[in-house]
């Protein structure tokens, strides 16, 4: 790293000081702390705010200078979770501890007048859980003072965090401290020490997660009574009087715990809801109505799971836009907040947001179900920003196809794109790199003929981006949408954008599972006014009316050539639709 930004600077983009002052923004802290006479001082200035386990600062540099360095680091910060997790690091654990315990208590981290060390002592069961599982509960307490980590160390009897901190932040922290105690003794936070004042919270004795829990639920938060199932409370626990944790949230009102706690009764992770009623096409998938509970067992593709009914006992193929689950939603709502950019405005108004965590659960799970391809977007997300995925670019001589691109490989597309490409293929995109490639209103002067969106969920805001180009870019011939990439209303949107589009002559829809009876009404209209030549319905969740309905539009526009439709209405619509005969040509009746 240091060789790249030295590369940087000798060429003046940026300028070192600017860099400074961009690293002492992200650290809180006055630029002229940090020594940037030349870029080495730099690095050995940062060196007290990066370790083995925290490269906060590092993957900020690289975000912002280095793009083309994002994918060795963030491969080797997911290493360091895999190894944060791993039996190796246990037992190294397990030995240091056995040495620790002889030896007299360590020094106090070094500090300068304008920072100050913090030490977070938690209890032994925080050991099984991740590095960034635990920065997630840093983030729920301290805010943004949470990215300040130095480094992370093992104690004796316990787990061990210690920060820096700007000394202006001291007394807030200490403030934040005070007023969620009881919160963060639930979680098995033993004590917290700002400089020389040590605040006791937790008794370090104390291991009764289960107490914790029913505390947890009686305040209504769920955020705490997630984090305590993945500690290991017991859901099924009984408090003094008897009652379960399930029946205290019933009686509190609280739905959405309750949720929580029933699923992690069982099996908390693998239990999902079917959002909408879907029939099967091919003989390895499985057919359910919504409100069925699904057991999945195997999630190796991103899209298309595998698993079996709870209700029927069939197992079979699984589309994951199709299914939900509470506790994954509320994983994903930890990872909204924790991450340190959104492009979404909705999701930028949730973290924002100062109400309890209870009541950002509530907005979230409205946003969730007022747009259900938000769950497949933000699991594409969290799973692309776990892995560290950076994409690939590939550019043709008419052409250029972006697989799971960074927002800043899109920006680059954006720079570089001309008037002789006219296809952009988009594969397993981000929402940030949805956003950054179809807000860009260079799109709409470009000379471009086919546009194909795949495996990409596209969010109501990512749907909104599309259709102003769809409105303004008058040379767009073929839009392919496939792939698990669009749902009811994203159809309805577009279909409105495109009434009085007069050259758009192909439309691909295929494999979209949330496309169902309710585009019906949009997708006939559209065949009624607009200039499409051909349209691909197949493997979506469109019910045999809703084909009916398109198939009498098909008898009043002669310019469709082709219509794809699935074969499990053929039958039905030749026996009920009078006229079919006079269109039978040019309908296409595909099984897959």
């Amino acid at each position: 790293m240091r060789g790249e930004i030295e590369k940087l600077v000798q060429k003046g983009k940026p300028e070192l000081k600017v860099i400074a002052r961009s690293v002492a923004a992200y650290l809180k802290m006055p630029v002229s702390s940090l020594k940037y006479g030349d870029v080495d001082e730099l690095f050995d200035s940062l060196q007290p705010h990066y370790d083995f386990f925290s490269c906060g600062v590092l993957k900020h540099l690289t975000d912002t200078y280095l793009s083309t360095a994002q994918t060795e680091l963030t491969q080797y910060i997911d290493s360091v979770d895999e190894f944060s997790e791993s039996s190796q690091l246990k037992h190294i654990r397990s030995i240091i501890k056995k040495k620790l315990s002889s030896l007299p208590a360590a020094a106090s981290p070094t500090t300068s007048d304008q920072t100050k060390p913090v030490v977070i002592k938690l209890n032994d069961r925080w050991e099984e859980m991740t590095i960034n599982k635990l920065k997630t509960v840093l983030k729920h307490y301290f805010g943004v003072m949470s990215d300040l980590f130095s480094h992370i160390d093992f104690d004796y009897g316990s787990f061990v965090i210690t920060l820096s901190i700007p000394t202006s932040l001291s007394q807030s922290l200490i403030d934040t401290i005070n007023n969620n105690k009881e919160s963060m003794s639930r979680l098995g936070i033993l004590e917290v020490a700002v400089d020389k004042d040590t605040i006791p919270i937790r008794r370090e004795d104390d291991n009764n997660f289960n107490t914790s829990l029913h505390e947890s639920v009686k305040a209504g938060d769920s955020f705490e009574v997630s984090i305590l199932l993945q500690l290991g409370a017991d859901p099924n626990s009984k408090d003094e009087s008897g009652k379960s944790a399930v029946e205290k949230a019933n009686e509190g009102g609280h739905t959405q715990i309750k949720e929580i706690l029933l699923i992690g009764g069982g099996m908390a992770e693998s239990i999902y809801t079917a959002r909408i009623d879907y029939h099967g096409i091919r003989s390895n998938d499985l057919s359910f109505s919504e409100g069925e509970q699904l057991e999945i067992y195997d999630k190796s593709h991103s899209f298309e799971w595998k698993g079996r009914s709870l209700v029927s006992g069939d197992e079979g193929l699984i589309p994951s836009s199709c299914v939900y689950s509470m506790l994954e939603s509320l994983h994903l709502l930890e990872f909204i907040l924790s991450v340190e950019e959104v492009s979404l405005p909705i999701l930028q108004k949730i973290r924002n947001d100062s109400s309890s965590n209870d009541e950002k659960a509530s907005l979230f799970l409205e946003t969730i179900n007022d747009d259900p391809i938000m769950i497949s977007a933000l699991r594409q997300d969290k799973k692309q920003h776990d892995k560290g995925v950076t994409g690939g670019v590939d550019w043709g001589s008419d052409s250029v196809y972006l697989s799971s691109p960074s927002p800043v490989q899109c920006n680059e597309v954006i720079s570089n794109i001309k008037n002789d490409h006219k296809e952009i293929r988009l594969n397993f995109s981000s929402t940030n790199s949805t956003v950054s490639l179809l807000s860009s209103t260079k799109l709409h002067t470009l000379n471009l003929r086919r546009l194909q969106i795949w495996y990409t969920p596209l969010t109501n805001d990512c749907i909104q981006y599309l259709c102003i180009l769809l409105t303004n870019n008058k040379t767009i011939q073929e839009l392919d949408i496939k792939s698990h990439s669009i749902s009811d209303r994203g159809v309805t949107n577009i279909c409105q954008a495109l009434e009085h589009n007069s050259t758009l002559t192909s439309l691909d829809l295929y494999y979209n599972p949330l496309i169902t009876s309710t585009s019906g009404q949009a997708l006939s209209h559209l065949l009624l006014n607009s200039s499409l030549v051909e349209l691909n319905l197949r493997k979506t969740s469109l019910s045999t009316e809703s084909i009916l309905l398109i198939l009498q539009s098909l008898m009043d526009n002669k310019k469709i050539r082709r219509l794809r439709l699935d074969k499990r209405h053929k039958e039905a619509c030749i026996n009920t639709y009078p006229n079919y005969h006079l269109i039978q040509d040019r309908v296409d009746w595909s099984r897959y």
